[in-house]
């Protein structure tokens, strides 16, 4: 009987020794490759780690860079745009001094022109002669120079005692057509003037009207005077304009415009 119950007990035990033994080894094998996957896994992951965190570390230095750079471009918008504020500034500021400068030319012109006819001939001749050279391509600026130049001439010319030498038409007794003749002028200032010729046969006396300079000779200049012209003193004022030492006392008679109030 107890031998029945041990075989009964050993045949029971042996094939569940052996069942478990197959597990246990199956297990054991699946472990290890878990084991290995992991440990594959874990190293794979930390290669790929560290790739990533190289990779942000570069993207961390690429955004830093960038946002320098548009930093920098901002600074640099921001810097073209005020200048070009500036240069449209000035460009507006030159425009509207130009727009004056020439509205001054204009009226400087206009006004040189409205009195240039009344100018004593030889004056008037050079200003007429640097009034054409207002049409040449000029600036407004070189043109106001020029014509402020005009006054200054001018304005020299009205202060002081001129002589001139030049050939005037002289109207003939009894004859339609007048005669050229060679003469020598002296001017007081813009308004007054005298002339004799060289053999000082004839005289005369011009100043400036309302319809420009005019020229009256011998008798009709007297007449226009309304006083006697002697042509001695005009010989003498000339003398005293060509030679200075030989100053003297002058008397030559005027006549002064009126104007009506």
């Amino acid at each position: 009987m107890l031998s029945k119950r041990l075989a009964s007990v050993l045949f029971v035990v042996i094939p569940f020794a052996c069942i478990s033994k197959a597990d246990t080894d199956g297990l054991m094998q699946k472990w290890l490759q878990l084991e290995s996957q992991k440990g594959k896994l874990q190293t794979e992951w930390a290669e790929r780690k560290a790739e990533l965190e190289r990779r942000q570390k570069l993207l961390v230095a690429e955004q830093s860079s960038l946002n320098e750079v548009l930093s920098q471009t901002a600074d640099v918008r921001s810097d073209t745009d005020e200048r070009r504020k500036s240069l449209l500034t000035d460009q507006e500021r030159l425009e509207q001094e130009q727009a004056l400068m020439a509205e001054e030319v204009k009226k400087a012109k206009t006004s040189l022109q409205s009195i240039q006819f009344r100018l004593p001939p030889p004056l008037a001749a050079e200003v007429d002669g640097k009034m054409k050279s207002l049409e040449s391509e000029l600036t407004a600026s070189e043109k106001l120079e020029r014509l402020l130049s005009m006054y200054k001439l001018i304005n020299e010319f009205d202060r002081r005692v001129a002589l001139n030498r030049a050939t005037v038409e002289v109207p003939v007794a009894g004859q339609d057509a007048p005669r050229s003749l060679r003469v020598t002028q002296v001017y007081l200032g813009l308004t007054q003037g005298w002339y004799l010729s060289e053999d000082a046969s004839e005289y005369g006396y011009g100043r400036a009207t309302a319809l420009g300079w005019k020229w009256w000779s011998n008798q009709e200049a007297e007449n226009e005077l309304g006083q006697k012209l002697d042509p001695r003193e005009i010989k003498t004022l000339i003398n005293i304009m060509e030679n200075p030492a030989l100053a003297n006392l002058v008397s030559l008679p005027v006549k002064l415009e009126v104007k009506d109030n």
